[in-house]
């Protein structure tokens, strides 16, 4: 089972990668769930994060992974890049990230994640935006499709 979920950081807070990775790392292994968490504003649509999921999947079971795990590859997939460092720096979290793009593999319940996270979700935040078009330089959000399929060939 695939999970894309939005949220917000809290208006009052910023972003504290460290913890939220942290949370996200701990409740990864108590679930057995594979979990990644990205940067929303990075995010052109649930289409976009679906196709990075499949390409990182069928990367892993062709044997042709550049990651060590499955969310460190989605990332490298849904920000177009083949270097993982380049990728997360492109997609990943920051302390100025607001917004979340929450991508959960298995039956683990997201609400359990958002809450040891203290979010609450708004998928309306994954929706494409012209911003979010203006940051990748491409005109239409089916580009984002091409830049993650590219990965592969680069």
């Amino acid at each position: 089972m695939l999970s894309i979920i939005g949220a917000a950081i809290p208006k009052n807070s910023s972003c504290n990668p460290k913890k939220i990775l942290s949370l996200v790392e701990e409740f990864s292994k108590k679930s057995g769930c594979a979990v990644q968490v990205l940067d929303a504003s990075m995010v052109v649509g649930r289409e976009h994060i679906y196709s990075a999921v499949m390409h990182a999947q069928r990367a892993f079971e062709e044997k042709r992974n550049a990651a060590r795990s499955l969310p460190v590859e989605i990332a490298r997939y849904a920000s177009g890049e083949r270097q993982i460092s380049v990728a997360l720096s492109k997609v990943g979290i920051s302390e100025q990230t607001r917004v979340l793009a929450i991508i959960i593999l298995g039956n683990c319940g997201a609400d359990a994640l958002l809450s040891e996270l203290g979010l609450e979700r708004d998928d309306s935040l994954l929706k494409p935006s012209p911003q979010k078009l203006k940051k990748w330089k491409i005109k239409e959000k089916e580009e984002i499709l091409e830049r993650v399929a590219m990965v592969d060939v680069l």
